[in-house]
């Protein structure tokens, strides 16, 4: 079988943790929300509500919950139709939320540009982490430049 290493970053409060894995994984709607947003890069309500196979207020619901998560940001956009001024709900991904969103497209859909910025993001993101989990638990931070010199000397 062969593997993907997806990454997910989570909230430090374990009980953050479950409910921001049930909200966003355990929910086929907030499936299909985040998938919706990261094929376009933004959605708004109104087409959410009448592309998805889902009732207004379902959508409206899981969009709420994914704000308050912070998966979401939401805003107000003022558009201009028919002569009249019109607010709609415009909903964006946060860098949480785009780590959900790949975790739900396939790999081979990411540009080699976006794929560049991941690898920047992720190596940075676990070097920090790791960084303190040395500090933390007295561990020399040395460990780390040696095991990715090992790996780094692997692949040559």
């Amino acid at each position: 079988m062969e593997v993907w290493p997806y990454i997910l970053p989570l909230p430090v409060d374990r009980d953050r943790q479950v409910e921001f894995l049930m909200v966003v994984l355990g929910s086929h709607v907030s499936m299909s929300i985040l998938r919706y947003i990261g094929s376009r890069g933004l959605a708004y309500q109104k087409e959410l509500i009448s592309e998805l196979p889902y009732s207004n207020k379902t959508i409206i619901s899981t969009l709420k919950k994914l704000v308050k998560l912070g998966v979401l940001t939401e805003s107000m956009e003022k558009r201009v139709e028919d002569g009249r001024v019109k607010w709609v709900k415009r909903y964006e991904a946060t860098d949480i939320g785009r780590w959900i969103i790949y975790l739900l497209i396939p790999p081979q859909t990411i540009s080699r540009d976006e794929m560049v910025k991941i690898i920047r993001i992720l190596l940075k993101l676990y070097i920090d982490s790791l960084s303190r989990l040395c500090k933390n638990y007295g561990v020399e931070r040395k460990l780390i430049l040696d095991i990715l010199s090992e790996l780094y000397s692997e692949t040559i």
